[in-house]
């Protein structure tokens, strides 16, 4: 790895893990379109509880071991050091392995000898434990290919699962099995997943590859993934913790609603999360040019983030049309979700960047302030106010996190450009309120909102031509970037007022 980021790679894979995240958010969508014509919310909400339950079982045993493989294969990847790689890998595959399926068993006994936890029946307990194997190990593979800059086998793991996950729903709810079918579909495209990733992992090292877990290489992966373990464990519990207050407050039929409200939510969280992400491996193998780096990331994600999270906020009953009037009042939390988006690229942008530079208390400081607040809050708004209370709790995660951000990046001296990332936030939030304030058509106001924001940062200096080049020539040829510039340069001298 050179000390100067080679952002090309970065857009490419970028551009990957967009590409699976937005065909599995889509495949999800249409996937509670088809469950809610067969279910009641009811019955969504009794799902979202028992994956809400397994991704915290999940986050909770990995101890970190993923994020510091993930930091560890940034540092070496680029040397060619395979045998320290499969020793990491090797040793994070055992533990994780091991303990999963103790904790599964645990589960197992629990179901026959208890009443349910959370009022969750044997059935769903074992339900638990099951995914609890398959999902598992993932997040080691997950951190293998972001390491590697492999991201098209995770977008084609998405895609593929998503894929699976409808068929065979789709065929055991028309054979009217409800609750069974829809549960179902995701424990395919869970098997899924880990068959592609076991697949593709072949490919990562040869034949040669030597997988000897070691107690050093352990104790190594724990000592560096913990920074980023405790605040993303709390940030699954930022998650789920909203999922299973609103389902043992109020119960399964707010559940459903504010799950599929969240759902949908996911989609602008994750588009700061995932390309930042790539960062990090990136960032640890660097020397200098860091913080250039990252403030070109931040930036870049706070563009593509803004409008979408901007277009939600407005037409935020459209996702729900389709699923009928019963699921309608998911609107408004949805409305406040996404508003919490809009900080998010700030907060998971210089994460990364004080991880890679190994400052683990600001890691930690961070990532307790972004979700620990949401988690206080949950219990007393949920009484209050209900799912509305959940979206609330969820969304000022990111605005408290934010004064830890600033705290940090005083002494570690990094320059938040806040009025770069005002400038970012207004353009399309401006254009929104005047939407708004004319009750302006959806088939009329999206495209709007998305066209004037687009000219306006062009205007505003806040996207460049230099960066529309950069990231062309990350995924295009020279030949397909020369035929781009001629049919283009008309929309692109109107965006930057050339």
């Amino acid at each position: 790895m050179t000390d100067e980021l080679k952002l090309g790679e970065v857009f490419r894979s970028s551009l990957w893990l967009l590409i699976g995240t937005i065909v599995s958010n889509a495949a999800g969508y249409v996937y509670w379109i088809v469950v809610s014509a067969y279910v009641s919310p009811s019955v969504i909400g009794s799902i979202a509880v028992i994956l809400a339950l397994q991704s915290v079982l999940v986050m909770l045993f990995s101890i970190g071991i993923p994020a510091g493989l993930q930091r560890f294969i940034g540092m070496i990847y680029a040397k060619g050091d395979e045998e320290s790689i499969s020793t990491y890998f090797g040793t994070g595959l055992v533990y994780l392995v091991v303990i999963h399926i103790l904790v599964s068993i645990t589960i197992l006994v629990g179901s026959l000898t208890s009443t349910g936890f959370l009022g969750l029946s044997a059935i769903e307990l074992i339900l638990i434990a099951l995914i609890l194997i398959l999902t598992s190990w993932s997040p080691l593979f997950h951190s293998l290919f972001i390491a590697t800059m492999r991201t098209e086998v995770i977008a084609k793991s998405l895609i593929a699962s998503s894929t699976l996950k409808i068929v065979i729903g789709l065929m055991l709810l028309n054979l009217g099995l409800g609750f069974w079918g829809a549960i179902s579909g995701f424990i395919m495209g869970f098997i899924t997943v880990d068959a592609v990733f076991l697949f593709y992992s072949t490919r990562v090292f040869s034949s040669k590859a030597m997988f000897k877990p070691t107690l050093d290489s352990l104790k190594n992966l724990v000592l560096t993934g913990y920074a980023a373990w405790i605040p993303r464990l709390l940030a699954t519990l930022g998650n789920s913790v909203g999922v299973l207050i609103v389902f043992s407050i109020i119960g399964s039929g707010e559940t459903g609603l504010y799950y599929l409200a969240f759902a949908v939510g996911q989609i602008v969280y994750v588009l700061p999360t995932r390309g930042l992400a790539l960062m990090f491996p990136l960032l640890s193998g660097m020397q200098h040019g860091r913080k250039q780096a990252i403030s070109q990331a931040i930036r870049l994600s706070l563009v593509a983030t803004a409008p979408l999270a901007c277009t939600l906020a407005v037409y935020s009953y459209l996702p729900f049309l389709l699923l009928g009037p019963d699921y309608l009042p998911a609107s408004l939390m949805l409305q406040i979700l996404v508003l919490g988006a809009l900080l998010t690229p700030i907060v998971v942008g210089y994460n990364s960047y004080v991880y890679a530079t190994g400052k683990y208390q600001h890691v930690t400081g961070i990532g307790v302030s972004l979700n620990l607040g949401r988690i206080i809050l949950y219990f007393p708004l949920v009484v209050a106010i209900s799912g509305l209370g959940a979206s609330i709790s969820y969304s000022l995660g990111p605005a408290i996190a934010i004064l830890a951000v600033v705290v940090s990046s005083r002494r570690t001296g990094y320059r938040l450009d806040w009025g770069m990332y005002v400038k970012t936030i207004l353009v399309p939030g401006s254009i929104a309120m005047i939407l708004v304030m004319f009750n302006i058509h959806w088939l009329v106001g999206v495209p709007v909102l998305l066209l004037a924001t687009v000219g306006g940062y062009g205007r505003l200096g806040i996207i460049t031509r230099n960066d529309i080049d950069e990231i062309a020539r990350s995924i295009l040829s020279e030949e397909t970037v020369g035929r781009f510039y001629a049919y283009a340069s008309p929309a692109l001298n109107l965006m930057f007022g050339d």
